[in-house]
């Protein structure tokens, strides 16, 4: 399938990869040797997936810097929104997962160059990755009954071009609202997407399972659980990254 490359609103700059190369890892392998900075958004060319990353370079601290991961993600669920029929709902699954009906049709990804938790990272890398149809998935296909994909859940013939497009301009207008106005004015579009808002759902952690009610996220993105059993517990996004944060890879 042919299809048209992405446009980009003008602070962006796009740089096309072709599969198998994975967006998220070359953006993270060229602005750690100083080829790619702020505003640069690496997309990948397969037809049967949407993948991109996005290059940042945060004036923030790093713990706050964290937030480009749930801005991405009501970013690119405001784009999937403006593009699928409305009985499709897209949602989050704690910390990675982006849901499409309940079904799990990609990830998002984030990583950070190293630094301390009180010092600003010299780069940020967000991206995501979406699984369109079944010449898209991995190896190992529908062997795991949560994974589907944008089109089993009756999306129709959304294109990688028309998501990635969307994304970009989702993603400045977020990114504004954010640093006019702060962290405040987008959590609410975030938690009002996230599986286990106002339902007890089991929720992953580093070393296990918690079951609760998701009330909302920090400043600095820790995730904040009403527990089933009562009192309530922090999951710390970092608690999911230590890798990523001790040496800037996921």
């Amino acid at each position: 399938m042919h299809l048209s490359d992405p446009t980009f609103p003008p602070l962006l700059t796009g740089y096309a990869v072709k599969a198998p190369m994975q967006p998220f890892d070359e953006a993270r392998r060229l602005v750690a040797i100083g080829e790619r900075g702020a505003a640069d958004l690496i997309w990948s060319r397969n037809t049967a997936r949407a993948c991109a990353a996005i290059v940042l370079e945060p004036d923030v601290t790093r713990d706050r810097a964290l937030q480009m991961l749930p801005l991405v993600q009501v970013a690119l669920a405001d784009a999937l929104g403006a593009l699928v029929p409305p009985q499709c709902a897209v949602q989050f699954r704690w910390p990675h997962s982006i849901l499409v009906n309940g079904g799990v049709v990609g990830e998002t990804s984030i990583a950070i160059a190293a630094c301390g938790a009180d010092q600003i990272p010299d780069w940020l890398v967000v991206g995501f990755d979406l699984t369109l149809s079944d010449s898209g998935r991995g190896p190992e296909p529908g062997h795991e009954a949560h994974l589907t994909t944008m089109f089993e859940e009756g999306v129709g013939d959304v294109t990688r071009t028309e998501i990635i497009e969307a994304f970009g301009s989702h993603l400045m207008m977020h990114l504004h609202a954010w640093g006019e106005e702060g962290f405040a004015q987008l959590h609410p579009h975030w938690l009002g997407r996230m599986e286990g808002y106002n339902t007890v759902v089991p929720i992953a952690t580093p070393t296990g399972t918690v079951t609760g009610r998701i009330v909302g996220l920090d400043d600095t993105v820790s995730l904040i659980v009403a527990l089933a059993g009562g009192g309530t517990q922090l999951l710390p996004l970092s608690d999911h990254l230590a890798a990523t944060l001790a040496d800037g890879r996921p």
